[in-house]
């Protein structure tokens, strides 16, 4: 079933319930990137699909090719089954720690981390983003040097 994610293009491709999690896959799962948001509320925001597309298009990447993952915090997926759904290389976090995937690391905000062969971003949710201009840019840098579009200092 199509559905306009506003700017994102995207597939319900299925959903996972079990007691106590549940989420929405969209986009390709054979993407070698994973966008996962943690989602405040069941509306879609149009500045957030806006900035992801973006984002997106900023890393060289068309957003209807990408895979997103959307689910309040209580509902996110461990991080065992998004290994297994999706073949990512890189996943970039908004408004997400490591613990909230079951993860047993320490991760800065913007700061990549290298696990089992890829490579995770994880940073500020869109509402925090949006109002900090320094660290839209730090979330910027970070993903210059996860994509190789600027060498690391």
């Amino acid at each position: 079933m199509k559905v306009e994610l506003n700017d994102v293009s995207a597939y319900y491709l299925k959903e996972y319930s079990q007691e106590t999690e549940n989420y929405l896959l969209r986009g390709e799962a054979g993407s070698d990137v994973l966008f996962l948001l943690c989602k405040e509320s069941e509306e879609d925001h149009p500045e957030e699909s806006e900035m992801l597309t973006r984002l997106t298009q900023a890393i060289g990447r068309n957003p209807e090719e990408l895979a997103f993952v959307a689910a309040r915090k209580e509902e996110l997926p461990p991080y065992k089954r998004l290994n297994k759904d999706f073949s990512f290389e890189y996943m970039i976090a908004f408004g997400i720690q490591p613990s909230d995937l079951g993860l047993n690391i320490e991760a800065k905000i913007n700061e990549i981390v290298r696990m089992g062969g890829r490579s995770l971003l994880f940073t500020r949710s869109y509402r925090k983003l949006e109002g900090e201009q320094e660290s839209k840019a730090d979330l910027w840098r970070s993903m210059q040097v996860l994509f190789g579009l600027k060498k690391s200092k």
